[in-house]
């Protein structure tokens, strides 16, 4: 019975898990449509799928030009800035 849930697994679960990350990856990062390089607008992801997209890093977005919607990978986070501390500020008053 182990053997087969083995060769079960080689045959069929792992292509399946490769494909799936094959998909992931071929998934356009970059914030342009494919089909006419116009900015994208992100958009909010259906209820049922917010949790989903959020855990696999995925992002709908709409296309500004024409108007095509597609799901794609979320690009990397910006930088943080540094705080930067504010000035003193004083007056003659305050002197």
């Amino acid at each position: 019975m182990l053997a087969l849930g083995f060769t079960f697994f080689v045959i069929v679960v792992s292509k399946v898990i490769l494909g799936l990350v094959a998909c992931w990856m071929l998934m356009p990062r970059e914030e342009e449509c494919p089909s006419c390089d116009a900015r994208m607008l992100p958009l909010e992801a259906p209820h049922g799928r917010r949790r989903l997209y959020h855990v696999l890093h995925l992002q709908r977005r709409w296309c500004i030009e024409c108007g095509g919607v597609m799901v794609g990978r979320r690009g990397r986070a910006l930088p943080t800035r540094r705080r930067v501390q504010t000035p003193e500020v004083t007056t003659r008053s305050a002197q």
